[in-house]
């Protein structure tokens, strides 16, 4: 065992070489062309933010994990994020320079911001166009608030799809409680996915999500947390499911009354027998810690026993587990 793993960490420490020769290509192909106008508006501005917000909390994730191949690893890409990011705000296009890196910022996600229809135009297939746009417009609602910008994007859409929006239905769906509107826009995402739309379209779908939630300049945290979970449902669609964590919500009733209670209110909640012949419903699967601890309140909300379980904790089929539930 111990060879094994030295041989491993070998391994691990030789892919970094590949890592930076991939790097390396990379930026060279750009590095070429980096004052060219049209390289750094092929560039989104909004997708390079992200990936550098998420590539920072990963690699401090990983420093304080002591795994450091995949530390260097996910830095080296950090860095090349960075540049990509001086591509993108134009700063070595001749004469965008002087107007000074925050407006040079500013102006590019406008460009981001005026460009969001166009890849919706672009993947959009009519009989998917129904469940996209329902799919959007909660992504619009999520923070409780409609900004003018998202409403007109929104009939941009639905004009070109030659489909309607009714605004009042939407005003009223404004009222909800935020957990409802997350468990809506899940369910929503996984009714479209069972429709099997091509993997490139659901990334693409995300990425106009993404554009959508910064139109009124304002990335809230209810839409960073519902667009992590979806990013994960994403993940898992395009992978297949491999090496993606899920998370489920265990609940164990303490009494008869709370059992009916969790019967009449989540009829829906698949029950399985538990080790010690108690029993216990489950909910999910998840893949935001932060959305299912999110989703977990409302439960917590009867006082039953809740808690977020890892998948190697979850029953494979109806028949019963001989597994607790355990913290993850």
């Amino acid at each position: 065992m111990a060879a094994l793993q030295l041989t491993l960490k070998f391994l691990a420490f030789s892919a970094l070489i590949f890592t930076f020769v991939e790097a390396y290509l990379s930026l060279n192909k750009i590095w070429k062309r980096k004052h060219e106008k049209v390289v750094a508006e092929s560039i989104s501005i909004s997708a390079v933010f992200i990936g550098l917000f998420s590539g920072t909390v990963y690699s401090l994730d990983l420093a304080l994990s002591g795994a450091w191949p995949s530390l260097v690893d996910q830095l080296v890409w950090v860095v090349f994020g960075v540049f990509q990011l001086f591509v993108a705000i134009g700063f070595w296009v001749a004469g965008e320079r002087q107007k000074g890196i925050w407006k040079m910022i500013k102006s590019t996600f406008v460009q981001d911001r005026n460009e969001a229809a166009d890849l919706v135009k672009l993947f959009i297939r009519p009989s998917g166009a129904n469940q996209v746009l329902e799919i959007l417009t909660q992504m619009a609602i999520i923070d409780q608030d409609l900004d003018d910008k998202e409403k007109e994007c929104l009939d941009m859409f639905a004009r070109d799809w030659n489909l309607k929006i009714n605004w009042q239905d939407v005003e009223n769906r404004l009222k909800g409680a935020k957990v409802s509107n997350y468990s809506q826009m899940h369910d929503s995402m996984e009714k479209y996915l069972l429709t099997f739309p091509p993997k490139d379209q659901v990334e693409q779908l995300i990425e106009v999500m993404n554009r959508l939630a910064r139109l009124d300049e304002d990335f809230s945290e209810s839409e960073q947390l519902i667009l992590a979970e979806l990013e994960g449902l994403k993940d898992a669609y395009v992978g297949g499911g491999a090496d993606i964590k899920k998370l489920y919500i265990a609940l164990v009733p303490q009494n008869k009354t709370q059992e009916e209670a969790m019967v009449n209110l989540f009829p829906n909640l698949e029950r399985h027998e538990l080790q010690n012949g108690s029993f216990a419903y489950w909910d999910g699967p998840f893949y935001s810690d932060k959305y299912a601890k999110t989703i977990a309140a409302k439960y917590e909300a009867l006082s039953v026993f809740t808690t977020v379980t890892d998948q190697s904790f979850v029953p494979e089929n109806n028949e019963g587990s001989q597994a607790e539930p355990v913290p993850a």
